[in-house]
């Protein structure tokens, strides 16, 4: 189905990653610190990053293409 929807295990990655950030870049873009000071600007994207992270259900955590089996990365090249 990932191959039908997607193309490739790799393209549905990214659309994970797409969505997953979505929430977080909209509340960073929500944040309007173009008129503070730039250390403080920073730290409150910090901050607000930190806090989405730390407030993630532990099962939305996505792991990394290289945490896939081999095999499924192998056939997935070979198909093209």
């Amino acid at each position: 189905m990932i191959h039908y929807y997607y193309g490739s295990k790799e393209k549905f990655y990214l659309a994970l990653l797409k969505n997953a950030y979505r929430g977080i870049r909209e509340a960073e873009q929500s944040m309007h610190v173009g008129n503070l000071d730039p250390v403080e600007a920073v730290r409150r994207i910090t901050e607000l990053t930190y806090d989405h992270q730390l407030n993630l259900p532990r099962s939305l955590v996505l792991p990394s293409p290289r945490r896939w089996p081999r095999n499924s990365v192998k056939a997935s090249a070979r198909r093209g």
